[in-house]
Protein backbone atom coordinates (compact mmCIF):
# COMPACT_ATOMS: atom_id res chain seq x y z
CA UNK A 1 0.00 0.00 0.00
CA UNK A 2 2.52 2.44 1.11
CA UNK A 3 5.06 1.36 -2.45
CA UNK A 4 1.68 2.12 -4.38
CA UNK A 5 1.82 5.89 -3.20
CA UNK A 6 5.00 6.44 -3.26
CA UNK A 7 5.64 5.13 -7.13
CA UNK A 8 2.48 7.38 -7.32
CA UNK A 9 4.29 10.67 -5.96
CA UNK A 10 7.79 9.69 -8.04
CA UNK A 11 5.42 10.10 -10.91
CA UNK A 12 4.40 13.43 -9.64
CA UNK A 13 7.45 14.48 -9.16
CA UNK A 14 9.18 13.33 -12.27
CA UNK A 15 6.44 14.66 -14.51
CA UNK A 16 6.37 18.50 -12.79
CA UNK A 17 10.17 18.89 -12.61
CA UNK A 18 10.38 17.83 -16.53
CA UNK A 19 7.71 20.96 -16.58
CA UNK A 20 9.15 23.00 -14.27
CA UNK A 21 13.19 22.54 -16.45
CA UNK A 22 11.03 23.42 -19.73
CA UNK A 23 8.68 26.62 -18.73
CA UNK A 24 8.62 29.85 -16.44
CA UNK A 25 6.94 31.17 -13.59
CA UNK A 26 3.52 32.12 -12.15
CA UNK A 27 2.88 35.95 -12.66
CA UNK A 28 3.92 37.46 -9.27
CA UNK A 29 4.19 41.62 -10.57
CA UNK A 30 1.48 43.96 -9.32
CA UNK A 31 -0.60 41.32 -7.66
CA UNK A 32 -3.23 42.36 -4.85
CA UNK A 33 -3.38 40.69 -1.20
CA UNK A 34 -6.76 40.32 -1.81
CA UNK A 35 -6.51 37.77 -4.58
CA UNK A 36 -5.12 35.46 -1.94
CA UNK A 37 -8.55 35.36 -0.22
CA UNK A 38 -10.07 35.29 -3.26
CA UNK A 39 -8.84 32.30 -4.62
CA UNK A 40 -8.66 30.59 -0.87
CA UNK A 41 -13.14 30.93 -1.40
CA UNK A 42 -12.90 29.79 -4.76
CA UNK A 43 -11.42 26.85 -4.05
CA UNK A 44 -13.61 26.07 -0.91
CA UNK A 45 -17.20 27.67 -3.56
CA UNK A 46 -15.75 24.90 -5.55
CA UNK A 47 -15.85 21.89 -3.45
CA UNK A 48 -19.07 22.57 -2.22
CA UNK A 49 -20.37 23.16 -5.58
CA UNK A 50 -18.87 19.69 -6.02
CA UNK A 51 -20.69 18.68 -2.44
CA UNK A 52 -24.29 19.65 -3.31
CA UNK A 53 -24.53 18.53 -7.01
CA UNK A 54 -22.44 14.97 -6.63
CA UNK A 55 -21.13 13.68 -9.85
CA UNK A 56 -20.60 15.90 -12.28
CA UNK A 57 -22.53 15.51 -15.96
CA UNK A 58 -21.27 12.86 -18.44
CA UNK A 59 -19.48 15.23 -20.75
CA UNK A 60 -19.95 14.04 -24.47
CA UNK A 61 -17.89 15.09 -28.11
CA UNK A 62 -19.87 16.78 -31.10
CA UNK A 63 -19.22 15.98 -34.28
CA UNK A 64 -17.07 18.93 -34.54
CA UNK A 65 -14.57 17.66 -31.72
CA UNK A 66 -16.45 20.04 -29.21
CA UNK A 67 -17.07 18.77 -25.67
CA UNK A 68 -20.48 19.05 -24.09
CA UNK A 69 -22.75 18.26 -21.55
CA UNK A 70 -26.65 17.75 -21.15
CA UNK A 71 -28.51 19.32 -18.24
CA UNK A 72 -32.05 18.84 -17.62
CA UNK A 73 -32.62 17.94 -21.70
CA UNK A 74 -30.24 20.99 -22.91
CA UNK A 75 -27.08 20.81 -24.50
CA UNK A 76 -24.38 22.96 -23.08
CA UNK A 77 -21.14 22.94 -25.21
CA UNK A 78 -17.42 24.25 -23.80
CA UNK A 79 -17.27 27.64 -24.40
CA UNK A 80 -13.50 28.78 -26.41
CA UNK A 81 -11.21 30.64 -23.99
CA UNK A 82 -8.80 32.80 -25.48
CA UNK A 83 -7.52 34.03 -22.14
CA UNK A 84 -8.61 32.57 -18.45
CA UNK A 85 -8.14 36.25 -17.04
CA UNK A 86 -11.32 37.62 -18.85
CA UNK A 87 -13.18 35.21 -16.70
CA UNK A 88 -15.05 35.37 -13.53
CA UNK A 89 -13.74 33.14 -11.27
CA UNK A 90 -17.60 32.29 -10.22
CA UNK A 91 -17.77 31.25 -13.77
CA UNK A 92 -14.57 29.50 -13.65
CA UNK A 93 -15.64 26.89 -10.78
CA UNK A 94 -18.74 26.11 -12.60
CA UNK A 95 -17.17 25.40 -15.74
CA UNK A 96 -14.40 22.94 -14.07
CA UNK A 97 -17.25 21.30 -12.67
CA UNK A 98 -19.42 20.85 -15.29
CA UNK A 99 -16.62 19.54 -17.75
CA UNK A 100 -13.97 17.86 -15.55
CA UNK A 101 -16.03 14.81 -14.55
CA UNK A 102 -14.72 14.29 -10.82
CA UNK A 103 -16.07 13.05 -7.90
CA UNK A 104 -16.39 15.71 -5.06
CA UNK A 105 -13.29 14.43 -3.33
CA UNK A 106 -10.95 15.65 -6.08
CA UNK A 107 -12.13 19.14 -4.99
CA UNK A 108 -11.60 18.84 -1.40
CA UNK A 109 -7.82 17.50 -1.74
CA UNK A 110 -7.74 20.52 -4.40
CA UNK A 111 -9.08 23.10 -1.67
CA UNK A 112 -6.47 21.96 0.39
CA UNK A 113 -3.46 22.24 -1.78
CA UNK A 114 -4.74 25.66 -2.10
CA UNK A 115 -4.74 26.13 1.39
CA UNK A 116 -1.54 24.52 2.15
CA UNK A 117 0.39 27.19 -0.63
CA UNK A 118 -0.78 29.96 0.98
CA UNK A 119 -0.19 28.84 4.31
CA UNK A 120 3.09 27.85 2.88
CA UNK A 121 3.87 31.54 2.16
CA UNK A 122 2.33 34.30 4.14
CA UNK A 123 4.06 36.58 2.18
CA UNK A 124 3.46 35.43 -2.18
CA UNK A 125 1.14 37.87 -3.68
CA UNK A 126 -1.51 35.89 -6.14
CA UNK A 127 -2.22 38.19 -9.43
CA UNK A 128 -5.95 38.02 -10.43
CA UNK A 129 -5.10 36.47 -13.35
CA UNK A 130 -3.64 33.58 -11.50
CA UNK A 131 -6.43 32.77 -9.48
CA UNK A 132 -8.22 30.82 -12.29
CA UNK A 133 -5.12 29.43 -13.29
CA UNK A 134 -4.52 28.19 -9.70
CA UNK A 135 -7.99 26.59 -9.33
CA UNK A 136 -7.23 25.05 -12.80
CA UNK A 137 -3.85 23.44 -11.37
CA UNK A 138 -5.20 22.68 -8.14
CA UNK A 139 -7.46 20.33 -9.25
CA UNK A 140 -5.54 18.42 -12.07
CA UNK A 141 -2.98 17.84 -9.53
CA UNK A 142 -5.52 16.34 -7.01
CA UNK A 143 -7.33 14.22 -9.74
CA UNK A 144 -3.88 12.84 -10.33
CA UNK A 145 -3.05 12.58 -6.87
CA UNK A 146 -6.56 10.86 -6.28
CA UNK A 147 -7.83 9.11 -9.04
CA UNK A 148 -5.94 6.01 -10.89
CA UNK A 149 -4.02 6.61 -13.63
CA UNK A 150 -6.36 4.54 -16.40
CA UNK A 151 -9.24 6.59 -15.62
CA UNK A 152 -7.40 9.49 -16.00
CA UNK A 153 -7.55 11.68 -19.09
CA UNK A 154 -4.77 13.15 -21.35
CA UNK A 155 -3.24 16.57 -19.96
CA UNK A 156 -4.20 17.97 -23.43
CA UNK A 157 -7.86 17.16 -22.64
CA UNK A 158 -7.83 18.87 -19.45
CA UNK A 159 -6.18 21.80 -20.98
CA UNK A 160 -8.57 22.28 -23.02
CA UNK A 161 -11.32 21.66 -21.10
CA UNK A 162 -9.62 24.15 -18.34
CA UNK A 163 -9.33 26.51 -21.56
CA UNK A 164 -5.50 27.11 -21.61
CA UNK A 165 -2.58 25.27 -23.52
CA UNK A 166 -1.36 21.83 -22.84
CA UNK A 167 2.05 22.92 -22.11
CA UNK A 168 0.89 25.98 -19.51
CA UNK A 169 -0.97 23.63 -17.55
CA UNK A 170 2.10 21.71 -17.28
CA UNK A 171 4.09 24.75 -16.08
CA UNK A 172 1.21 25.37 -13.51
CA UNK A 173 1.57 21.86 -12.13
CA UNK A 174 5.04 22.23 -11.75
CA UNK A 175 4.92 25.69 -10.18
CA UNK A 176 2.37 24.61 -7.70
CA UNK A 177 3.79 21.52 -6.35
CA UNK A 178 7.00 23.45 -5.74
CA UNK A 179 4.76 26.27 -3.71
CA UNK A 180 3.82 23.11 -1.88
CA UNK A 181 7.13 21.69 -1.12
CA UNK A 182 6.40 18.45 -2.76
CA UNK A 183 3.59 18.03 -0.30
CA UNK A 184 0.86 16.40 -2.08
CA UNK A 185 -0.39 13.80 0.13
CA UNK A 186 -3.10 13.76 1.96
CA UNK A 187 -4.18 12.09 5.14
CA UNK A 188 -7.58 10.81 6.28
CA UNK A 189 -7.52 13.47 9.34
CA UNK A 190 -7.11 16.29 7.41
CA UNK A 191 -9.10 15.91 4.26
CA UNK A 192 -12.12 14.41 7.34
CA UNK A 193 -11.60 18.26 8.97
CA UNK A 194 -11.31 19.91 5.29
CA UNK A 195 -14.69 18.46 4.20
CA UNK A 196 -16.21 19.17 7.25
CA UNK A 197 -15.24 22.59 6.82
CA UNK A 198 -17.00 22.04 3.45
CA UNK A 199 -19.70 20.54 4.63
CA UNK A 200 -20.52 23.50 7.25
CA UNK A 201 -20.68 26.05 4.59
CA UNK A 202 -22.75 24.28 2.58
CA UNK A 203 -25.22 23.52 5.52
CA UNK A 204 -24.62 27.82 6.45
CA UNK A 205 -25.18 28.89 2.96
CA UNK A 206 -28.81 26.77 2.48
CA UNK A 207 -29.43 28.55 5.16
CA UNK A 208 -29.18 31.83 4.82
CA UNK A 209 -30.76 31.11 1.25
CA UNK A 210 -34.01 29.80 2.68
CA UNK A 211 -33.68 32.81 5.14
CA UNK A 212 -33.67 34.92 2.26
CA UNK A 213 -36.14 33.25 0.36
CA UNK A 214 -38.55 33.28 3.26
CA UNK A 215 -38.39 36.87 4.18
CA UNK A 216 -39.06 37.36 0.47
CA UNK A 217 -41.87 35.87 -0.03
CA UNK A 218 -42.88 37.71 3.52
CA UNK A 219 -42.48 41.09 2.22
CA UNK A 220 -43.70 40.59 -1.08
CA UNK A 221 -47.32 39.25 0.68
CA UNK A 222 -47.03 42.24 2.93
CA UNK A 223 -46.91 45.16 0.03
CA UNK A 224 -49.72 43.15 -1.96
CA UNK A 225 -51.98 43.66 1.00
CA UNK A 226 -50.98 47.05 1.06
Amino acid sequence: FKSFFLVKAIRLQWHCMHWEKMFGRLHKTNSEIGNRELLRRMSMELAQLAANRGLSPKVETSGKGRPFIRVEGKYISLKHCVDLAVLAPEEYITRIYSFFECCPEVYVIASIYIVRMLNNDKLLQIAKRDVNRLLLASVVLALKWHVEEDCQLPNADYAKRGGIHALDLGQLEARLVKMLDWAIFVGPAEYANHQFLVMRSCFTQHILTSLTTSLNKKLSSIVKTQ
